[in-house]
């Protein structure tokens, strides 16, 4: 993990992120363990499918690698934590860039 970010306007859509990006289906609501390489990987909580608020959100990968486990560190602790998927519970969105492989 990288870094974390309030969501703002068109923060939930691929295209805002880059042209290299796509939403990557969860099938977990908790996380997701990515089975490629990537240049990015953008994680985004959600309540129920909408937009959860919060200086924390937003967490950001960089270069993260196939089978790295990915989450919406929802409380900023960068930690995959009960805390986090409490905050983050029953959905989150993820992004990735650049597929490096």
């Amino acid at each position: 993990m990288t870094d974390h970010r309030a969501p703002s306007e068109g923060s939930r859509d691929p295209d805002y992120w880059g042209p290299a990006c796509v939403a990557v289906p969860n099938l977990d609501v908790y996380g997701h363990v990515l089975d490629a390489d990537y240049e990015l990987a953008v994680v985004i909580a959600e309540m129920n499918g909408q937009k959860v608020d919060g200086p924390f959100a937003v967490t950001l990968f960089g270069a993260p690698s196939a089978g790295e486990f990915l989450w919406a560190d929802a409380n900023g602790d960068m930690e995959a934590d009960a805390l986090s998927t409490e905050l983050q519970a029953r959905g989150l969105r993820t992004i990735s860039c650049s597929d490096r492989a």
